[in-house]
């Protein structure tokens, strides 16, 4: 897609930092993306190894595609250094060091171009996304990748899910309306915007001061019972534990037993969730649901959910606009100047030096 055309040098993670009188890495109508603001973006992506693994076997894959195209061409293929992976071979890790490709760093920049002018777009249309947009596409993208999703920080997280929002208004990309609805049922358990729980901890010691367990399971089983049935069951009072509500971003910070036995219960039901106390009895009082209609289907095409598409694509967190007709022509009608060391910027329609080494993937980066 027509992002940007790129030339970039392989740069190390601890390079990127600079000093504090180091030029922006790119101006977008007149606002400064500085190189901490990159380097931060690069290193928050590097620290998931689920989507090292995802970016590292997508540039494989292309990389494979662009060598068959030259063949059936009779041109030469392109060097594998031209679709390079996420991190290189050569010292990388998945804690946010080692050496980036050019591809990726320019996939990286772009992206962050895109989100300050879809920003402005929607400031000079005083317009902003609402809560309820940004919760769907928080839930899209977690819903398409949760173990990558997890592993992403909150911070990281704010950002896709509020560039995916930003998308839903300005891009209004056509949906796919039968595989949207299709994912949308099979992750119905993902799609809520708030849920609120009341809960009581359980434990019964044996003599010896350890956690009983067994006592343990059948008072968590009562109590339960006697919470379904509105705080008393069979000589058992609940009194005491705590109520409260959670958004995604908090339940995600949930222990993971929590989130995979709570997130899954119904209004009005209990979950028994074991802990190293003894047992966490969780009445769901109520879930805010998301409702299946064009917005969420927006944001699940938003982030490539429906189609399967995995690890940069997470709500178009890092792969181009897939030629949306919309995004093209914001980032085609920007003021866009790139710092030299990281190439130059040319997002106009067709541009690109490289329409072989997968296009529909990298845009028209020139490395």
């Amino acid at each position: 897609m027509p992002v940007a055309a790129v030339a970039i040098v392989a740069l190390l993670a601890g390079g990127l930092s600079g000093c504090n009188v180091a030029p922006p890495a790119a101006i977008v109508n007149g606002e400064k993306i500085s190189v901490p603001e990159l380097d931060q973006q690069i290193q928050g992506w590097a620290s998931s190894p689920a989507f090292v693994s995802a970016e590292n076997a997508l540039f494989n894959f292309f990389f494979t595609e662009a060598e068959s195209e030259a063949e059936q061409q009779g041109g030469g293929a392109p060097s594998r250094a031209t679709v390079q992976g996420f991190v290189s071979p050569e010292g990388g890790n998945v804690q946010g060091q080692g050496t980036y490709s050019s591809p990726w760093v320019a996939l990286v920049l772009s992206n962050l171009v895109l989100d300050v002018a879809l920003r402005q777009h929607l400031s000079q249309l005083r317009e902003s996304p609402s809560t309820m947009e940004y919760d769907a596409a928080w839930q899209s993208d977690y819903a398409q990748a949760p173990v990558l999703w997890r592993q992403l920080s909150p911070a990281l997280r704010a950002f896709v899910a509020g560039e995916g929002a930003d998308e839903i208004l300005v891009a209004r990309a056509p949906a796919s309306a039968h595989q949207d609805q299709t994912f949308y049922k099979q992750n119905s358990s993902y799609f809520w915007s708030k849920l609120c729980v009341s809960t009581s901890d359980v434990t019964v010691a044996g003599p010896d001061g350890r956690v009983d367990w067994a006592a343990t399971l059948r008072r968590a089983r009562a109590v339960a019972r006697a919470m379904r049935n509105g705080g008393s069951a069979a000589g058992i009072t609940v009194s005491g534990g705590a109520s409260y509500c959670d958004t995604p971003e908090q339940f995600i910070q949930e222990p993971l037993a929590f989130q995979a036995q709570v997130g899954r219960t119904a209004p009005s039901q209990v979950a028994t969730v074991r802990q190293s106390y003894g047992y966490q009895v969780v009445l769901v009082l109520s879930r805010t649901t998301i409702p299946d209609d064009s917005q969420t289907a927006e944001a699940i095409e938003a982030s490539g959910a429906a189609t399967g598409t995995i690890g940069p694509s997470v709500a178009g967190a890092i792969a181009p606009p897939n030629g949306n007709q919309q995004l093209t022509s914001l980032l085609a009608r920007a003021r866009v100047d790139v710092d030299p060391q990281y190439g130059d910027w040319d997002a106009s329609p067709g541009s690109g030096c490289a329409p072989q080494v997968a296009s529909e993937f990298l845009g028209p980066i020139c490395v």
